[in-house]
């Protein structure tokens, strides 16, 4: 908590309110980043692999995007440059979910089918 209030009085006083927006997604990401990183090795499984290709890595894209484009481009303009991004925030995590959740049932599924000799 302390680290977040630290963080969030850097922004008020130091960051321009034109980079809110890009100062919040550094902070959000490389939080998660250290987070996970910082894993002991016996957690490091096939969660630790999904989470940064369904998560991480679209979201930083679709962020990047947003950021230089949320104006210029017609796209962004006709449909809502935040809605993707928000859209895909919320539904990355559900995605996310969904995979680790059929992995197990496969895993469980193929644990119990007796073994060919």
């Amino acid at each position: 908590a302390l680290v977040a209030f630290i963080l969030q009085m850097g922004a008020i006083c130091f960051v321009p309110l034109r980079f809110g927006f890009v100062y919040t997604q550094t902070v959000l990401f490389a939080g998660m980043s250290i987070d996970q990183l910082s894993l002991p090795s016996e957690q490091k499984n096939f969660e630790y692999f999904l989470w940064p290709l369904v998560t991480v890595m679209p979201n930083n894209m679709i962020s990047w995007i947003e950021c230089t484009s949320c104006t210029t481009s017609w796209i962004m303009k006709r449909f809502g440059g935040h809605v993707f991004f928000d859209a895909y925030m919320a539904s990355s995590y559900i995605l996310f979910y969904w995979l680790c959740l059929s992995k197990v049932k496969n895993d469980s599924y193929g644990a119990s089918k007796p073994k060919k000799v």
